[in-house]
This record gives structure tokens, C-alpha cells and sequence, in this order.
């Protein structure tokens, strides 16, 4: 009997372990989402825009030497259009230092993000991703 309660001990302490681990990633995760689904229309773009940096800094090493939203935007968007990506990047400039942004533009600028991201998240390794998943 006292082996069998020693092993019931091991067992649940080992699944509160596991358990705080995903509870800890869960809560990041949460917090992360609700960072850009506000009111705050213009908050909600740089906040994405900010998790998808944070994403690419964790990705590579190369991203970092990237300097302003041009840099960063061409780093996310390899073989893009040169005016589109300098359109958004000027669109980034904008309301980084205090633009407002309309609904319909807000609809459309964070629909181009979204691609950008998920384009460049399937060019990231699998194992990578994993990673990433964990830390952000």
C-alpha cells in the first residue's frame, strides 16, 4: 500500500507539472489574442504587426537587422510588389505615431498582415514553429 500511494504521489505531481506548463502557455496565448481584438482599431494593427515581428525575430536571426516597417515588410514579403509593400510600410509609418484608422481600411490592412503572416509562418520549419509556439 505505501508503494502504490508513493506512485499515486509521483503521478499527480508530474500532471501538475504538465498542467502548469500548458496553463502557462494558454494564458500568453490568450493575452496575446485579446492584445488585438479591441475597440482600439489603430492598437489592434500594431499589435498584430508587433506579434508578427516578435514571431520573425524568434524565426531567424536575419530578421533583426531589419530597421524600419520597409525592411521588416520586405523581410516578410520576399518577391512582393516594391509599391505595395511600400504602401503598407508607409501605412505602419503612419500609425505607429498616432494615426487613426477607419473601419473599411482597418478590414483591409489587417487582412493584408494576415496573409503576410501566414505566408511567412509555412516558409518556418515545423520544428521551428514548435519553438516559437512555446516562447510567444
Amino acid at each position: 500500500t505505501i508503494s502504490v500511494s508513493a506512485f499515486l504521489l509521483n503521478r499527480s505531481s508530474d500532471l501538475f507539472a504538465v498542467l502548469l506548463f500548458v496553463g502557462r502557455i494558454a494564458v500568453r496565448k490568450i493575452v496575446r489574442f485579446v492584445g488585438y481584438h479591441r475597440r482600439d482599431k489603430t492598437g489592434n494593427v500594431i499589435a498584430y504587426y508587433r506579434y508578427m515581428c516578435d514571431y520573425a525575430r524568434l524565426a531567424s536571426d536575419d530578421f533583426s537587422k531589419a530597421g524600419n516597417h520597409r525592411q521588416q515588410l520586405e523581410y516578410f514579403c520576399k518577391g512582393a510588389d516594391p509599391a505595395e509593400t511600400e504602401d503598407l510600410a508607409a501605412y505602419m509609418e503612419g500609425i505607429s505615431y498616432g494615426g487613426e484608422v477607419s473601419g473599411d481600411e482597418y478590414v483591409q490592412r489587417m487582412g493584408e498582415l494576415r496573409v503576410l503572416f501566414r505566408s511567412f509562418r509555412r516558409q518556418v520549419p515545423f520544428m521551428k514553429r514548435i519553438y516559437i509556439f512555446r516562447m510567444l
